[in-house]
């Protein structure tokens, strides 16, 4: 019996020593995961896709892109949608949807009226607003552009798909705000055109036929006569210094242009070889 209770208190004084022992700790340092590139040939993406954000995002699940976050810019967290709420301020405007075939068309021709104003959602006049621009350089060196010895707006262009010199916005003046859209103003000069509509089924070939009417000249937005002006033609520049290089090479320079219309060098004197 007494061996049986000193077998049992030296078990017991083992396992205290053994819980009361103290543990080695190794304190755990989370360090952020750097965002890197992890081969050296990412830019073939840019020599060969001249958009670089729409191939990277097609092919995102490939190991090369995967391979090229930072060249493919994945390594920064999208901001969050801007949440934009259009709401009709009062509770009938269903009644347009109910009596109309074409709800889009009943609301264009009585835009103007007090009842279509208050019914923004359901006519789809809703529009979100224009996001702010925010243009910033996102690396600290980009005054080296302006010291290379070259135009700045050329190298720039030409080297715009270029990660460091995307990342230099600011500097290359990537992101100018855009002219705003020209605001067509088209609208009807006397109150009672929704006559047209009220009393006859097609429209457009009630207007077609009455075109020369003083009436209906006075109803162009009903009419559907409203047209944009077209849009400017856009700049044509070559990116390049010596592109007139092309005008010596001892062949017409439009059979050279149209040979080599797919080289790059070729593609960046868009004007010397009338490309646009």
């Amino acid at each position: 019996m007494k061996t049986s209770l000193l077998i049992s208190v030296i078990i017991l004084q083992s396992l205290y020593a053994a819980f009361s022992l103290p543990l080695e700790t190794k304190s755990i340092e989370l360090v952020e995961r750097e965002c890197k590139d992890n081969r050296d040939d990412c830019n073939w993406i840019a020599n060969n896709h001249y958009d670089v954000p729409k191939y990277c995002w097609a092919h995102r699940n490939d190991a090369f892109i995967k391979d090229c976050p930072k060249y493919c810019g994945f390594c920064k967290q999208p901001a969050p949608p801007q949440v934009f709420e259009c709401e009709d301020t009062r509770d009938d405007c269903s009644w347009i949807a109910e009596h109309n075939n074409d709800v889009a068309a009943y609301c264009d021709r009585h835009r103007n009226d007090a009842f279509i104003k208050k019914c923004q959602k359901t006519c789809g006049f809703c529009k979100a607003p224009a996001p702010p621009i925010v243009c910033e350089d996102t690396r600290s060196d980009c005054d080296w552009i302006n010291r290379n010895g070259e135009n700045k707006e050329s190298y720039c262009a030409r080297n715009r798909n270029d990660p460091a010199v995307r990342e230099c916005a600011k500097t290359c003046g990537f992101c100018k705000a855009p002219a705003p859209p020209e605001i067509i103003t088209c609208e009807d000069t006397r109150d009672d055109c929704s006559w047209i509509a009220e009393h006859n089924d097609d429209v457009a070939a009630y207007c077609d036929r009455h075109r020369n009417d003083a009436f209906i000249k006075q109803c162009q937005r009903t009419c559907g006569y409203c047209k944009a002006p077209a849009p400017p033609k856009l700049a044509c520049e070559d990116t390049r210094r010596d592109c007139d290089t092309i005008n010596h090479i001892g062949e017409p320079k439009t059979t050279y242009c149209a040979r080599n219309r797919n080289d790059p060098a070729v593609r960046e004197c868009a004007k010397t070889c009338g490309f646009c």
